[in-house]
């Protein structure tokens, strides 16, 4: 039996790929963040980077976040999220602070400006959304948004069932 070659598989990977849906929702989340920081650079916010937009939502809003928890919520190691935590809190979007539950850990928290850009990046979201619409018209953006929501609860079960 031959084996196939290195063309043939990557054509294979390919169309496979292009039928995802998981690869396509990836690929929306990934331009959505794209131009919500175009657009937000072009606001004034130039020294915002797209980095930023992967730990930004992960963070409680009223508490603060132990390190541990958003590397969780992210997927990706206690040590990459503490330089992504350092790079907000350099940019002065995050703080740390002693947690009181645990004298040993810290929590990490959005500071007034912390807020400030994630409220400017849930507007641009919001236009984002509203070009959507035109575009794709009220009703299926909205049964999008449905089917989006119960897919992912759908997946969330079969991971707890794990």
């Amino acid at each position: 039996m031959t084996q196939p070659t290195i063309d043939q598989l990557r054509k294979r990977v390919q169309a496979l790929e292009e039928q995802r849906l998981g690869n396509s929702l990836v690929r929306l989340g990934r331009l959505t963040y794209e131009r919500t920081v175009e657009r937000l650079r072009v606001k004034g916010l130039t020294d915002l980077r797209l980095g930023f937009t992967t730990l930004l939502p992960h963070l409680d809003r009223t508490h603060g976040t132990r390190v541990t928890v958003l590397a969780e919520r992210m997927g990706v190691t206690k040590q990459a999220a503490g330089q992504m935590v350092t790079q907000l809190e350099r940019a002065g979007l995050v703080s740390r602070r002693n947690d009181p539950d645990d004298g040993r850990a810290r929590l990490v928290e959005l500071t007034h400006d912390g807020f400030e850009v994630l409220l400017a990046g849930l507007e641009v979201f919001a236009e984002l959304e509203s070009e959507l619409s035109e575009e794709l018209g009220a009703s299926a953006l909205e049964e999008f948004r449905r089917s989006a929501e119960l897919s992912r609860r759908y997946l969330e079960r079969l991971g707890a069932d794990d």
